[in-house]
């Protein structure tokens, strides 16, 4: 199980995310994060991933904080 709570992450001037939380914890279940160039959705996938550590916020994994 992955929860993220009330992320923060912006790039010089630009606000990437503002408070998102999100959970993802099915499973066999695929998830997909889609939406505009530009919107997030590789920084998101770079936090999940652990290569991304430039953000405020609460990200478990497992009920365990990350």
């Amino acid at each position: 199980m992955i929860r993220l709570n009330n992320i923060n992450m912006c790039y010089k001037d630009k606000i990437v995310f503002n408070n998102l939380s999100a959970t993802f914890d099915k499973k066999g279940i695929i998830y997909s994060i889609i939406g505009k160039s530009g919107s997030g959705k590789t920084t998101l996938f770079n936090i999940i991933t652990g290569l991304e550590k430039k953000y405020t916020g609460e990200y478990y994994y497992n009920s365990i904080p990350v």
